[in-house]
């Protein structure tokens, strides 16, 4: 809108044809308006833009008053100012009036809406992590006035907070970039990256057999796409293997000429790297533990100790010298036999065969026996009388 200000009468007469006149000086003075504008504004931001008319292209002749905060403008023109932005406004609604050339825009308008900042982070955090730091500005020194989502939606309990700080406890993280959204009295800000999540291999030595043709290496942050996971072994078997299947906390592996000796691994989810290799099995030729311990004749069980036993039953079967045994359960290192038929009396050898196609239930092949026959005696047990 166009006003006319009288800014001084200088009471000069001037007389022409015998008429006399006062001389005025007159300026244009445009009232200035503001425009509104409810976009998200960083409670961070060092610089504020204000739009709107008539104000002047000097910036010194322009004063801007925060409902919250201070501005300065720095640069203008008839329809924007520039403004620095100086202490931290309160989040939600940030309104200003505008004065320039002394005359003031009216009524605060909104300018921007103050919402939570997140400094991005890209350092790693382990996929098996229990809390995470997130820092910024805006937070709630109350936890609970905190709301965390991560990738994905997941959402982090807030354990701890100041204003700029806030500590959440996570679960379950998937490797790779972790971002995150921090919601404060409704306000929300803008998604940062808070982390980068690397992948765990948890350490072993439990005895895989050298002829298994694959095996489950258990870990966190694995991706659940078994292409995106590529494994890395040292030790008994190097190089690459193929990832066949995989969750968020197991990898199946295909396995090949492995020899005796310590297993490692390393892998790369969703490029991120779990680091250094770490051992992951012992490999171990399929053996019988000898065992001379007195063993009734009539006994109904029969348990057989020793290395590279499938951990699935059906997958190892037992040979004796005499009588019968059906393995009923296994684990890599001993198998527990029912005995069918009594085994006659002295020396019982035993031998145990393992189907090369399964180790942990999954390959497929021929059958392989152990190393040695190895001994375990049977004698009988006296009838429940007194002897002669």
């Amino acid at each position: 809108m166009l006003g006319l200000s009288i800014v001084q009468n200088i009471g000069t007469q001037i007389s022409i044809g015998g008429t006399t006149a006062h001389t005025l000086t007159i300026i244009d003075n445009d009232v200035p308006t503001v425009t509104l504008n409810t976009a998200n504004l960083a409670q961070n931001a060092t610089t504020l833009i204000i739009a709107g008319t008539g104000f002047s292209t000097t910036p010194a002749n322009n004063t801007v008053v925060l409902n919250s905060g201070t501005a300065t403008v720095t640069a203008a023109t008839a329809t924007q100012l520039t403004c620095t932005l100086g202490g931290p406004p309160s989040l939600g609604n940030l309104t200003a009036i505008v004065t320039s050339n002394s005359v003031s825009s009216g009524a605060p308008v909104q300018v921007a809406t103050i919402v939570p900042a997140i400094t991005a982070n890209a350092a790693n955090l382990a996929a098996n992590a229990t809390s995470l730091v997130i820092n910024g500005f805006g937070f709630s020194a109350t936890p609970a006035n905190n709301t965390v989502l991560l990738t994905g939606g997941t959402a982090g309990t807030v354990t701890a907070a100041s204003a700029t700080q806030l500590t959440v406890n996570v679960s379950n993280l998937t490797s790779g970039s972790l971002t995150a959204t921090v919601s404060v009295g409704g306000f929300t800000s803008a998604s940062a990256q808070v982390a980068t999540v690397t992948p765990v291999i948890t350490s072993s030595t439990a005895n895989v057999a050298t002829n298994a043709s694959s095996m489950v290496i258990n870990g966190f942050g694995f991706s659940t796409t078994p292409a995106n996971n590529v494994l890395t072994f040292s030790g008994a078997i190097t190089g690459t293997r193929t990832v066949t299947a995989s969750s968020a906390t197991t990898l199946t592996v295909t396995l090949s000429g492995q020899v005796a000796g310590a297993l490692n691994a390393a892998v790369l989810s969703n490029s991120q790297s779990s680091g250094a290799p770490v051992q992951v099995a012992t490999v171990v030729a399929l053996s019988i533990t000898s065992n001379a311990t007195s063993l009734a004749q009539n006994a109904p069980q029969l348990i057989i100790n020793g290395a590279g036993f499938s951990a699935t039953p059906a997958n190892n079967s037992v040979v004796l010298s005499s009588g019968s045994a059906t393995v009923t359960a296994a684990t890599s290192t001993q198998l527990t036999c029912t005995l069918g038929g009594s085994p006659s009396l002295g020396v019982l050898n035993a031998t145990v065969t393992r189907r090369r196609h399964r180790l942990h239930g999954t390959h497929a092949g021929g059958h392989r026996r152990g190393s040695a026959d190895r001994q375990r005696p049977a004698r009988p047990i006296w009838p429940s009388m007194p002897r002669p």
